[in-house]
């Protein structure tokens, strides 16, 4: 199946709640086959706030009836995942200025 045809295409909680598309598909550049999808994920006022979250590949199911993925996970734990990874990042960045010598820009 061409990349194309699976971004975009909807991802579903375990309950049916529509909770986005996929986004891209990552390849394993040595075994030649798909790791995760980045799913984007819409909240806030209106929607307008898009996250994206990594998801294994392995934990998606294609359901026909939804013509989407599913993913046993609810509305929730995906919030829960996505804070996660923020605050991972932000981490990330902050240990990233402290070892560049950069820290002192936040003091």
């Amino acid at each position: 199946m061409a990349s194309n045809k699976v971004e975009g295409t909807p991802v579903f909680a375990r309950d049916g709640y529509r909770l986005g598309s996929i986004k891209n598909v990552m390849i394993d550049k040595y075994a030649g086959t798909a790791r995760y999808a980045v799913l984007s994920h819409s909240s806030g006022f209106l929607g307008l706030n898009e996250d994206y979250l990594p998801v294994e590949w392995d934990e998606l199911r294609y359901d026909e009836r939804r013509d989407g993925y599913r993913i046993n996970m609810t509305e929730e734990q995906v919030r829960m995942r996505i804070d996660r990874e923020r605050s991972s990042a932000r981490r990330y960045g902050r240990m990233r200025e402290r070892e560049e010598g950069r820290d002192w820009e936040r003091r």
